[in-house]
C-alpha cells in the first residue's frame, strides 16, 4: 500500500504546487483538504487524487482518525496556535508532520514539541519552505563548498506581480508590517521593523527590485549555529513600486499605532492586487549574499540567485515539503523528533526536484 500524504491547504497558491510535485513522483496516496470542499474537489480531480473538506480549527482531529494519513502537509498559513495544535495531534497519533510556516516564533519554537516527538517516534519539522529550509540548503552548499567561514548574510526574496500570490502571504505581510524584531548586525542583536528600511538590489535578468526588512527564522537559527556570523539581513518586496510602497506606508502607520490590521484585510488586499495583475511580470527571485574567507585564505564576497520566470517562483517554497516528505517516508530521514528545517534538505535534492521547471541558478 503507497504511504499517504495529507495536504491541508492543498489547493491554496503553495499546497496546489506541492500536489502537483508530489503526483509527479507517483509514489503517494495524496489527499488534497482544505475548508472548502468544492475548492478541494475541484483540485484533487484535476490531479486524479482524493480530498477531503478539513476545518484545521474546528475538525482536524475527527478526519485524521478517519483518514489515517502516513504524513500530514500543513500549507494552510494560519496562525501559530492552530499550527501547533496541529502538529500535537499528528504527534498524539503517530502521524508524521511538516509546516511551512515561516513564522521566526513558530521555527524557532518547534523544538519544544521534541521530547512528545520522540516518545512517538514522529518526525516532525517545522519551516519547510523557502525559509529556512531552501535559504539553509544554499547557506550550508556555500559553506562546505566555497567559503568555510561567512561572516556577513544579505539575502532576499522578490515576487513577480504575476505571480500567484495567495491570501496567506499577504496575511503574513500585514502581521510583519511595522513590528520590530531583532537581527545580528556587528556581532549585536539590533531591533528593526517589518516592512521598512528600503532598499534595491539587482537581479540578473530582472534589474533592480525593491526590498524592504522583514523577519525570518534564520536571524534566530543561523547565529546559534554558526559562531562566525557577525551581520545579517533578510528582505522582502513585490515587483510592483505602487504595491510595495503601499506597505511600506502600511508599515509606518502600523508602528506609530495609528493603524492595526483588521481581521479580513489580507482578502482585502489580495483583492486589489488582483486588479493590478496585468502589470508587471512573472518572474520571482531569491537571492543570497556571502561575505567572507574562501578555501584558499581569501576576503572576498559570493552572490548566489535564483532566477524564476513564467510563473514557477511559486514552487520554490513548495520543493522543501517535497523533498523532506519524500525523506521521511522512504526512511531517509528517520530521526524521530521535532525539527526546524535547517539543512534537513540538501540544495542538490531542491535543484533536482524542480529541474523541469523554469527556474536557474547563477551563482557570482
Amino acid at each position: 500500500m503507497m504511504p499517504s500524504i495529507l495536504i491541508i491547504g492543498g489547493y491554496g497558491a503553495l499546497g496546489s504546487r506541492i500536489a502537483e510535485l508530489l503526483v509527479r513522483e507517483g509514489d503517494y496516496d495524496i489527499i488534497i483538504a482544505g475548508r472548502h470542499a468544492g475548492k478541494a474537489k475541484q483540485s484533487a480531480d484535476l490531479l486524479g487524487v482524493r480530498w477531503a473538506a478539513i476545518d484545521i480549527t474546528k475538525n482536524l482531529e475527527y478526519k485524521l482518525e478517519e483518514l489515517r494519513p502516513s504524513l500530514l502537509i500543513n500549507a494552510s498559513g494560519l496562525d501559530d496556535y492552530h499550527a501547533y495544535q496541529a502538529a500535537e495531534m499528528c504527534i498524539d497519533m503517530g502521524i508524521h508532520y511538516i509546516d511551512l510556516s515561516a513564522s521566526r516564533e513558530f521555527v524557532v519554537g518547534f523544538t519544544g514539541l521534541d521530547d512528545e516527538a520522540k516518545a512517538k517516534d514522529v518526525v516532525a519539522i517545522a519551516g519547510a519552505g523557502a525559509l529556512p529550509a531552501f535559504s539553509s540548503a544554499i547557506f550550508n552548499h556555500t559553506l562546505d563548498s566555497r567559503m568555510p567561514d561567512i561572516f556577513e548574510l544579505d539575502y532576499g526574496i522578490t515576487i513577480g506581480n504575476q505571480s500567484h500570490l495567495g491570501v496567506a502571504s499577504i496575511n503574513a505581510f500585514l502581521r510583519h508590517a511595522g513590528q520590530p524584531f531583532t537581527r545580528l548586525e556587528r556581532s549585536k542583536m539590533r531591533i528593526r521593523f517589518g516592512w521598512q528600511k528600503m532598499r534595491l538590489h539587482s537581479y540578473p535578468e530582472l534589474g533592480a527590485r525593491w526590498l524592504c526588512n522583514y523577519n525570518a527564522p534564520e536571524l534566530t537559527l543561523l547565529p546559534e549555529q554558526y559562531s562566525t556570523l557577525r551581520s545579517m539581513r533578510f528582505g522582502i518586496g513585490l515587483e510592483l513600486g505602487i504595491l510595495h510602497w503601499g506597505l511600506w506606508a502600511w508599515s509606518w502607520l502600523t508602528r506609530c499605532g495609528i493603524l492595526r490590521t483588521p481581521s479580513g484585510s489580507a482578502s482585502a488586499l489580495h483583492s486589489i492586487h488582483s486588479w493590478f495583475r496585468d502589470f508587471g511580470s512573472n518572474k520571482s527571485a531569491m537571492h543570497m549574499r556571502f561575505r567572507g574567507v574562501d578555501f584558499n585564505g581569501n576576503h572576498r564576497e559570493i552572490s548566489w540567485h535564483l532566477i524564476a520566470t513564467h510563473g514557477d517562483g511559486a514552487y520554490v517554497p513548495a520543493v522543501p515539503a517535497v523533498v523532506l516528505a519524500r525523506a521521511i517516508l522512504s526512511g531517509h530521514f528517520n530521526t524521530a523528533g521535532a525539527h526546524a528545517a535547517m539543512g534537513l534538505a540538501s540544495k542538490e535534492a531542491l535543484m533536482d526536484t524542480i529541474k523541469h521547471l523554469r527556474i536557474r541558478e547563477v551563482w557570482s
